[in-house]
């Protein structure tokens, strides 16, 4: 999906000025100034009534965001990321038709794992009232959620026009832009997303720490994407016990029992493969954080990437 130029006080922002790193600020600056008026997705030409975004704030993750006005997806050109196609492209494509839902400001994804790491207790009749509503309810696991992120940061494509612009930097800072408009289990995804960074970029935004220091506190589960580090025989061979990705300034050391690692391996040899002959590999993981400096995967998915961050089939 496309984002497109954005009118907002009369005044026009192109797609890049959204987007991009090196406009973050000025961005984060116009919508700051604007925050509870209205601006027009620029997507088809300008109609004052149509096409209406408002300019909001979520105060958790301290971000300004927009979303389309109810019931206006369909005032949007197909491919624009406020339209109505969007929600249905990403239904076809990720799972059942009630996995994935079109909601005010984005999408809600229903995830087949809990968030909440507190362990409830309930009756044997009710237990099985729940696990037969899970069952009929179709949900997503954590390979489909990275799909669904990477093309809801636009990183499922190329283009000549993209050459010079894309790569791990304004990739990461896509997905964290694109966590915005994601709930997962009735949960911001922003607020539960560990990314891969360097130790410069954490110390100055502190965004890894403070996400999993709210995530203890609240006794959540959280996603981690990354890039698995280099495949070194010597390093690799054997499985570590550990996540070995790269990145991970502001993460707790993430630990992965060797049947997990091996179910993983298993179920995705095409990716594991790839990796080991040189090839980029996204990892995402569910993660049960244990301490500040400690946690445990739940679930690991991997997904091959080219020279250009697309994903490989």
């Amino acid at each position: 999906m496309k984002t497109f130029p954005i009118l907002i006080a009369g005044k026009k922002y192109s797609s890049d000025f959204q987007s991009l790193p090196e406009f973050a600020k000025g961005w984060r600056t116009v919508l700051t100034h604007a925050h509870g008026g209205v601006a027009h997705c620029l997507c088809k030409p300008f109609v004052p009534e149509l096409r209406k975004l408002s300019i909001k704030y979520t105060r958790a993750s301290d971000k300004y965001h927009l979303a389309r006005f109810h019931g206006t997806e369909e005032q949007h050109e197909t491919d624009c990321v406020f339209a109505q196609a969007y929600g249905e492209h990403v239904k076809s494509d990720v799972a059942g038709v009630d996995a994935v839902r079109k909601v005010d400001g984005g999408i809600a994804v229903s995830f087949h794992l809990g968030i909440s790491t507190v362990k409830k207790t309930q009756s044997s009749s009710s237990l099985t009232s729940v696990n037969t509503e899970r069952k009929k309810r179709s949900t997503v696991k954590s390979l489909k959620l990275l799909r669904l992120i990477w093309e809801l940061a636009e990183l499922d494509q190329w283009h000549s026009s993209f050459a010079g612009k894309r790569n791990y930097f304004t990739a990461f800072y896509r997905i964290e832009q694109a966590s915005h408009y994601i709930q997962v289990n009735g949960v911001p995804l922003s607020n539960i997303l560990l990314l891969q960074t360097t130790d410069k970029n954490e110390r100055a935004s502190g965004r890894n720490k403070e996400t999993l220091d709210d995530a203890i506190a609240n006794k959540r589960k959280l996603f981690v994407i990354a890039k698995l580090a280099q495949y070194k025989p010597e390093r690799n061979a054997t499985h570590s016990g550990r996540l070995p990705i790269i990145g991970f300034s502001g993460m707790p050391w993430i630990s992965v029992s060797s049947e997990l690692w091996q179910r993983t391996v298993a179920a995705q040899q095409t990716a594991h493969d790839y990796w080991i002959k040189g090839g980029d590999v996204i990892a995402i993981a569910l993660i049960e954080p244990e301490t500040a400096t400690s946690a445990s995967a739940l679930e690991v998915a991997l997904m091959p990437v080219s020279d250009n961050l697309v994903p490989i089939d």
